[in-house]
């Protein structure tokens, strides 16, 4: 199994699944960014944003699993399907989620603030295990 190191990550925007592409995964395989024709909605950061991407060999093919935490004052549309849109410090876009199913596992805690001024959030863990997980991507609008 490896591990693959990415820079850090700037911001965050997510999108409804219904919107996206169909077989995404397919581009990506094949190297060609996936591209995307309505911007994100930011999601507003709180401290710092992480992302793990494991690879691993599966059944003759490779296989990723993502790990991605953030914390956010804002709440995540919970009624559909989102896929999140990450920026890092490259300048590079990033597509994690997918049209089809399975979708994003997204995991909310909500966490109070502290009399001392700072913001109450929600902390999320974000997991989803797919051949390609980590999908490059760019803005067309």
């Amino acid at each position: 199994m490896k591990q693959v190191s990415y820079p850090g990550i700037v911001s965050i925007g997510y999108l409804l699944a219904e919107n996206l592409p169909a077989n995404t995964a397919y581009s990506a395989l094949a190297g060609i960014p996936v591209s995307l024709f309505l911007r994100p909605t930011d999601v507003p950061l709180s401290g710092t944003a992480e992302c793990v991407v494991e690879q691993s060999n599966d059944s003759n093919g490779s296989a990723e699993s993502l790990t991605l935490t953030f914390s956010s004052a804002l709440r995540l549309p919970r009624h559909k399907a989102v896929a999140l849109i990450v920026k890092d410090a490259n300048n590079q876009s990033w597509l994690i989620g997918q049209l089809e199913c399975p979708h994003l596992a997204i995991t909310s805690t909500q966490q109070t603030g502290t009399p001392d001024g700072s913001p109450a959030v929600y902390v999320y863990e974000v997991k989803q295990s797919a051949p390609i997980c980590y999908k490059p991507c760019k803005m067309m609008v």
